[in-house]
Order: structure tokens, then C-alpha cells, then sequence
């Protein structure tokens, strides 16, 4: 089992944390306070976190926002982001 964070929880987002969570993983939806999707993300069973709190211990990160908009919606990421991701294996948590 994982801790996964799905930052962003449209389509995409909601999609892949309905089979992680299927799969057992634990998913962290990183949303903005008030987003539209909070309820959804916590129906299927998800946590709810704003994006730099679920992401904070997650295993995995997954940005599921339109392409060019995640600078905008986890600005805040920016600087904890720089560099960690490259440091970090990455593991398939679909299988």
C-alpha cells in the first residue's frame, strides 16, 4: 500500500483515485478550499487536504490539472517541488 496524493480531482484526477483506491492505496485529493470536487473526493473515500498538505509524506504525487494551470493552483508547491522529484524513484502504483 501507498500514500498517494492526486492533486486536482476533475476527470483525471478522480478517475485514477477511484482505481488506487480500489487497489487499497491510501489517496490524499489536493484541493483547494472550496473546490467543487471535495465532495466527490471524500464520497469515494479519499482524503481531503489543500495540494502542499497532501502532498507533504505522500509516496507518490500525481498533478491532474490542465496542462499550465498547476503553477497557478500550487504555486506554494514551487520551491518544495524543485529538484525532489528527480531525487525520487518512481514506483506504478496501478499494478
Amino acid at each position: 500500500m501507498m500514500k498517494i496524493a492526486v492533486l486536482g480531482f476533475g476527470n483525471v484526477g478522480a478517475q485514477l483515485g477511484r482505481l488506487w483506491l480500489a487497489k487499497g492505496h491510501k489517496v490524499r485529493a489536493g484541493l483547494r478550499e472550496g473546490s467543487k470536487d471535495t465532495v466527490k473526493a471524500k464520497d469515494m473515500g479519499a482524503h481531503v487536504a489543500e495540494p502542499a498538505a497532501a502532498a507533504q509524506g505522500a509516496e507518490v504525487i500525481t498533478l491532474a490539472l490542465p496542462w499550465g494551470q498547476w503553477r497557478r493552483r500550487c504555486g506554494r508547491l514551487d520551491h518544495w517541488m524543485e529538484g525532489w522529484c528527480w531525487k525520487r524513484p518512481i514506483r506504478c502504483a496501478a499494478t
